[in-house]
């Protein structure tokens, strides 16, 4: 539909009988229709405006109304009840789940289908993020409301025939909202825009909700006032905003969809142009930068091929080799092939990104056990901390030297921490099978130790401690199901137990122990819960990953569970980057889930499949955002750079390559800034140089 040359607007139904609007019957029209309440509005459009459909976020009120008015037209006509107008959904992909599960309800409820409509050649955050990178929404927000609403409402309003939308707008949502009338033609489509409740405000809307039982959000009971996607919406105290809490701090109060459209597609298309330099802004090292220019290069070129130009621009005599990067991913194809997988045109410009190739860690030493090693911790690439099946703790240097080896737990460690470490003294945490978990302190100068406390209260084996940032508490994770909050203060009750160790025999002069109880307990999870870590960010933060599939966000102060996101099989690990802020967890199907959880949503952001085994443990690098090594039942370890989804080198402990039997499982893995450390079956704790990895 497109202005005539007499200034008048031309809407064609299925019967290609014209409808025509100008200016003044359009200001007649809403100056009638405001005189109606919004249900007599509906039954007006329904009647007389052809290839009408509703948009919907899943305000329910509306598509309540139009379920009264399609039953009424039914039982006065003698037909079948049936929903008179169809439904658009736009999936972003970003909606919170309370979002998605009410329109499933919807659809029950009101018995009705809905067309929805997801950004182009993607089914999930995780398809979007491959192609486009991740927070495109902080990133470059334009092109975030372009590809995520605006490009799939224009391809639903094309492939449905649609000529006239119901919105919810309200003109008390203010902003741009402010001034809607009833009825309005947009400018250069000639779409029509039916805003029914545009004299409502959200008082009313929720009178008609409570009065008619109507399905509505919970997020609304929350102390959200609107609903968007999770990454841009808050809770907010400011009753006068009715879109308080969207898009907050930034002057911005539509997502898109009611804006000028060619002026989006414009700003979008300009916004792509702008992205087709082959950038190297992500090179940390200068040396490699090359002038910014657009490249033409045959699409059959792989990561060789696209590495000697490079070192053909940079001039180079002796070939340095580049890894390239595609919307924040590793290219490990062919640029044709990477063309066709993410559905794209050969007419796209893409944005290549170049880094230095990474090299392989190196071996620098085995230090042998006497059985296996369940736990390993890094201090500062000078001390590494032990737990192992021989019920003892032992602290290395990276010289090999056993310092110290404490005894004292009855059954095997599962899990040591470090508390505090100085030239001549430390302190650390270690848990063990036998139920208990047991503060220590030694000197570094002689051979004294002791035990500072005794931590008693669960009824299973401890399988995780993990040590606040604060170093004033920590927690505790159980095969009993649940997780225990205690303080690391000593108590004053009793004395402590003195250790004192001869040159020839360890000889132990044990006083009385002091026994700590936890000062909370935190139960959610069904079965074991293998694995725990504080947020080193946000420090009212902990998060716990058990047997029942699930890795659990906890708040500390009330320690309640706020947020679970699910999986398909068993946590066994899990760990937290302070540089990603994402959560990476290893699991018994052989993969490793990456998680977000800022993120509403319960959905994964990203799976690496290589292992042949169950993942046992999962380290995040700590110089890097990107970088993590596993550990899995199969005898290796994988390093990951998490822009591409297979391993960048796999080490592997041992082998036997014709039956696996033989195999020995990695137990444990810890990256400390330059130094990766793994321990298992091999009763061997492994050593190796990461400085090529940073």
């Amino acid at each position: 539909m497109a202005p005539n040359t007499d200034n008048t607007f031309e809407l064609e139904d299925n019967q290609n009988l014209p409808i025509l609007f100008n200016k003044e019957h359009l200001k007649y029209l809403n100056e009638t229709l405001a005189k109606l309440p919004p249900k007599k509005i509906l039954e007006w459009a329904i009647v007389t405006l052809p290839g009408l459909y509703q948009t919907t976020a899943f305000g329910l009120a509306i598509l309540d109304m139009i379920s009264k008015v399609s039953l009424e037209f039914a039982e006065e006509n003698g037909t079948l009840p049936q929903h008179l107008v169809p439904l658009i959904f736009l999936d972003t992909l970003y909606h919170f789940p309370e979002t998605l599960s009410l329109a499933n309800k919807a659809t029950t409820h009101y018995k009705t289908k809905f067309h929805t409509y997801k950004p182009i050649s993607c089914d999930t955050a995780q398809d979007f993020e491959r192609i486009y990178g991740q927070k495109l929404w902080e990133t470059d927000e334009t092109t975030y409301d372009y590809l995520v609403k605006v490009e799939p409402s224009r391809r639903a309003y094309k492939e449905l025939g649609v000529k006239a939308i119901i919105t919810g707008r309200r003109r008390s949502q203010k902003g741009d909202r402010e001034s809607i009338d009833i009825l309005e033609i947009e400018e250069g489509t000639g779409l029509l825009k039916l805003n029914p409740l545009a004299h409502w405000d959200f008082t009313k809307v929720r009178t008609y909700v409570r009065a008619n039982e109507v399905p509505y959000n919970p997020l609304l009971d929350q102390g959200y006032r609107s609903v968007g996607d999770w990454h841009s919406t808050l809770p907010t105290n400011d009753l006068s905003n009715e879109r308080g809490g969207r898009w907050e701090g930034k002057n911005k109060s539509e997502c898109g969809l009611h804006k000028d459209y060619f002026k989006m597609r414009a700003d979008f298309i300009a916004a792509q142009r702008k992205r087709s330099t082959l950038d190297n802004s992500i090179v940390k090292q200068r040396k490699y930068a090359v002038t910014d220019s657009v490249i033409f290069v045959p699409i059959s070129l792989r990561r060789y091929g696209l590495s000697e130009i490079i070192n053909h621009l940079l001039g180079f005599e002796k070939p340095i080799p580049f890894d390239f990067l595609i919307d924040n991913q590793f290219l490990r194809t062919s640029l044709s092939e990477y063309i066709q997988n993410a559905n794209l045109s050969t007419e796209n410009i893409l944005t290549i990104k170049y880094v230095e190739s990474l090299l392989p860690p190196t071996p620098l030493s085995t230090f042998q056990h006497y059985d296996w090693i369940s736990s390993v911790k890094s201090h500062d690439q000078s001390l590494i901390l032990t737990g192992s099946y021989d019920n003892h703790v032992r602290i290395f240097n990276t010289s090999g030297e056993c310092l110290k080896t404490f005894a004292g737990h009855q059954a095997p460690i599962k899990s040591v921490s470090w508390i505090s470490v100085s030239d001549d003294n430390v302190t650390f945490l270690s848990a063990s099978q036998d139920r208990t978990i047991w503060a220590w302190e030694a000197s570094l100068i002689d051979d004294k130790y002791l035990t500072l406390y005794e931590c008693k209260g669960h009824k299973g084996n401890v399988e995780s401690i993990s040590l606040h940032p604060s170093r004033t508490k920590f927690v505790s994770a159980s095969w009993d199901s649940s997780i225990l909050f205690w303080t690391t203060a000593i108590p004053e009750e009793s004395e402590q137990e003195i250790l004192e160790i001869s040159s020839k025999r360890r000889k132990l002069n044990i006083r009385e122990t002091k026994v700590k109880t936890p000062i909370a307990r935190m139960h959610g999870h069904i079965g074991p819960v293998s694995s725990v870590v504080f947020d080193t960010n946000d420090h009212g933060k902990m998060y716990s990953g058990g047997w029942d599939h699930s890795v659990r966000i906890w708040d500390i102060e009330s320690t309640t569970n706020f947020n679970t996101k699910n999986c398909d099989k068993s946590v066994l690990n899990i760990t937290y980057s302070d540089k990603s802020g994402l959560i990476a967890s290893g699991h018994s199907d052989k993969v490793i889930r990456l998680w977000d959880p800022r993120a509403k949503a319960t959905v994964v952001n990203l799976t690496l499949a290589s292992h042949r085994n169950w993942v046992s443990g999962v380290s995040w690098s700590t110089n890097s955002q990107y970088m993590l090594v596993s550990g899995s039942y199969d005898a290796s370890l994988k390093i990951w750079d998490i822009r591409s989804k297979t391993p960048l080198y796999t080490l592997q402990i041992s082998s036997n390559e014709e039956s696996k039997i033989n195999d020995k499982k990695v137990l444990c893995v810890d990256w400390d800034f330059d130094v990766i450390l793994s321990g298992g079956e091999d009763e061997k704790l492994h050593i190796y140089s990461a400085k090529k990895l940073s």
